[in-house]
């Protein structure tokens, strides 16, 4: 969040002037708004508190939170929701597609939560980190005979001591990885440098590894750590590879550090704000629609 926070603020303090102080017709959408997004004629149930309890001992910063943050995170963790029965689509690309549905409705609903709380100051868990954090705490959700939501005893334990959190203060999931890794695959074969023919757990390990160095990756005392990743992967030999010995090669640990650098360890960079703010999602509605809206989603889940 502290990549965001400024921006956070300049959205707070110009709603609060356009819409509270001056009522114009048109005005910048808040949604950590705690005037247009009320939560004293709702009820808050008990899965939230706990979810906010654990919450705040992460991010501290953490201090006030809405109708949006409840509505949407119960969203949230009812998408994310697997059913023992539930049957997967066959075909490969169906089941890519849908995945990539589901994965952008969960961003756009996490994107909402995180930018509904209001923070006392800035902290030192970014964006994805605090994504992270809400992701550790709603797997450990479960759904009662009656479809209620309960937490498990293990949630709090697992968060604080998440290894991969502590450090790097976000998390690459296991989906995340192998997306990344594709576009890496990919662009190895556009330019025609190698091929690969088979990866192993240590290979996704180290991939992860360097992906977390972020911009970091090009200082010389994580050199290592690349040529280490090189020689974890099994190439496909070939006359045309330009590198006859990828493992080793120099040249290409300099093009796979100048690429991470460039895109950013393979990241699509998405424009979530203008998006937000055209949103339906994040129209100020009067609280009778807000009810109606969370009894929905208990009486079909």
């Amino acid at each position: 969040m502290s990549d965001i926070y400024d921006e956070l603020e300049e959205i707070k303090r110009r709603h609060e002037i356009e819409k509270h102080n001056e009522s114009r017709e048109e005005y910048q959408v808040d949604p950590s708004c705690l005037k247009c997004y009320r939560t004293d004629e709702i009820e808050i149930r008990d899965w939230f508190k706990r979810f906010w309890k654990i919450f705040q001992k992460v991010i501290l910063e953490a201090m006030n939170y809405n109708r949006n943050t409840y509505t949407k995170l119960m969203e949230y963790i009812v998408l994310t929701r697997k059913d023992g029965e539930e049957s997967y689509p066959s075909s490969k690309k169906k089941k890519n597609k849908e995945f990539e549905k589901i994965k952008k409705e969960e961003e756009k609903l996490l994107d909402i939560v995180v930018r509904s709380i209001r923070y006392r100051n800035k902290s030192d868990y970014r964006k994805i980190g605090i994504i992270s954090v809400i992701k550790v705490i709603c797997e450990h959700y479960i759904f009662s005979e009656d479809n209620e939501f309960i937490l498990d005893d293990q949630t709090e334990e697992n968060l604080l001591g998440n290894k991969e959190l502590l450090t790097y203060r976000y998390i690459i999931e296991d989906d995340e990885l192998d997306i990344r890794f594709a576009k890496f695959e990919e662009w190895l074969e556009e330019i025609e440098l190698v091929t690969i023919k088979n990866k192993g757990y240590g290979t996704m390990r180290n991939f992860k590894e360097i992906l977390h160095l972020e911009e970091n990756i090009a200082e010389e005392e994580n050199r290592e750590k690349i040529k280490k990743f090189q020689k974890s992967i099994t190439y496909q030999w070939w006359d045309g590879n330009k590198y006859p010995k990828p493992w080793m090669n120099d040249d290409l640990t300099d093009k796979i550090i100048e690429k991470i650098v460039e895109t950013k360890g393979f990241v699509e960079e998405q424009s979530d704000v203008g998006e937000l703010e055209s949103s339906d999602d994040v129209r100020e509605s009067n609280s009778n629609e807000g009810d109606e809206h969370i009894e929905r989603i208990y009486r079909n889940y």
